[in-house]
């Protein structure tokens, strides 16, 4: 399910489209258990693609667009690796009391991967959040080499033909606790990541998987 919300990301950028809230809340499944990227209240159109204001969601927004610097698409490829965290760990990268405190640990803090016990999931989610976003995987590197999705067909992922790991149940709702196959890595020959589908916010669960 990473793989199509990269494929939905680079879609959107493609086409002259800054998301700016990219958030579990934000990404539906529909009934074949594929997702889609909605509510694009925030979005920038290409003749904004350098901007300086805050759109998003605090633990979500990336560190340039909290201190008003300009900031391209890199925003979403920060908000999509906060997102990769919460599927996988089922917890917040970025946490606080107050949006004020959340947004500070964005700016001046580094996520703890202690519990991330695969190489290439630590790996590919620090390079989604780095701080400097000219270097920031997805905006800088091919996404898509990364070891993490090296066992996925991309034209599958793309055209759909790819099996979802969701079963739909009539058609409409995710079974609760339904187990994902997790990927793994041809050159690590080890599983990637390992987590248990929930329905709480449509994509993955309340904060994950």
């Amino acid at each position: 399910m990473a793989a199509e919300i990269v494929c939905g990301l680079q879609f959107l950028h493609t086409n002259g489209i800054i998301h700016r809230d990219i958030k579990p809340d934000n990404i539906l499944l529909t009934g074949n258990g594929h997702i889609k990227i909605t509510d694009f209240g925030l979005c920038l159109c290409e003749e904004r693609f350098n901007a300086s204001d805050f759109g998003g969601t605090p633990g979500y927004g990336a560190p340039e667009m909290i201190m008003g610097d300009f900031y391209d698409a890199g925003v979403d490829w920060f908000a999509f690796g906060v997102v990769l965290y919460n599927m996988i760990l089922q917890d917040s990268p970025f946490e606080g009391d107050t949006s004020e405190e959340i947004e500070i640990n964005v700016i001046y803090h580094e996520p703890s991967y202690e519990d991330l016990t695969d190489y290439a999931a630590a790996h590919i989610i620090s390079r989604l959040l780095c701080k400097d976003q000219s270097v920031r995987l997805g905006v800088n590197g091919k996404i898509r080499n990364h070891p993490f999705f090296s066992s996925l067909n991309w034209t599958d992922i793309e055209t759909g033909k790819a099996p979802s790991p969701v079963i739909i149940e009539n058609n409409m709702d995710v079974i609760m606790g339904q187990r994902i196959p997790a990927p793994r890595s041809a050159e690590l020959n080890e599983k990637i990541c390992d987590s248990s589908m929930e329905h709480n916010l449509l994509l993955i669960g309340e904060t994950g998987k």
